[in-house]
């Protein structure tokens, strides 16, 4: 299998691609036990990372808004660079604009692989946490099934030829939020966990 796919947003065969609206009024509904079942796996884990209740807790990206049916927080912030009707702040990851130290959580799920430049992104936001502060981020891990499926939908697209900790490196269209390189995450960690560094 070749180590680089960029599907065009046109040929996508996932119904709605990007449509978070329709993603969010669908999950609503209640009528998919089972996206109810994922979704509560995606996000309830996070409860173990975030101290108490009245911790301030970022979530980058978040799309449809959805995790707030899950994250005990008292004071979960919902940010994204689309504008909708549950996103309480517009936040432009790359450029967040906060105080340092003012965040005692950040939470990005499935959010990492859309950024343009990881290792630039990891490092703007290091500062803006409380001492002790935690960055909790969950993401696609693109092994060779996940490679066949997002062929197969021409859903999202990667490379495995990109390196992500050069703050240079633009690992997909930084102008589309849509964009997405799916290896990001896999060459962020587990190149750290085989023993490199992610910074």
């Amino acid at each position: 299998m070749k180590n680089k796919y960029f599907p065009k947003h046109e040929k996508n065969r996932m119904r709605n691609e990007g449509n978070v609206v329709s993603a969010r009024e669908y999950f609503l509904t209640g009528k998919n036990r089972i996206l109810y079942h994922l979704l509560r796996q995606r996000f309830s884990w996070m409860n173990n990372y975030i101290r108490t209740t009245d911790q301030t807790v970022l979530e980058l990206g978040c799309g449809a808004g959805l995790s707030k049916q899950f994250i005990k927080s008292k004071k979960l912030i919902l940010t994204d660079v689309a504008r909708h009707e549950w996103v309480d702040q517009y936040v432009d990851a790359l450029n967040i604009d906060y105080s340092d130290e003012s965040i005692d959580v950040i939470v990005c799920s499935h959010m990492i692989h859309h950024l343009s430049n990881p290792a630039s992104f990891l490092d703007h936001v290091n500062p803006k946490l409380k001492p002790g502060g935690r960055i909790i981020i969950q993401d696609i891990y693109t092994g060779t099934l996940m490679k066949t499926v997002l062929r197969i939908m021409r859903h999202e697209g990667w490379s495995d030829a990109i390196n992500v900790f050069d703050r240079e490196t633009i690992c997909n269209n930084p102008s589309d939020p849509w964009s997405a390189n799916c290896s990001v995450p896999k060459l962020l960690f587990f190149a750290h966990s085989a023993g490199g560094g992610i910074l």
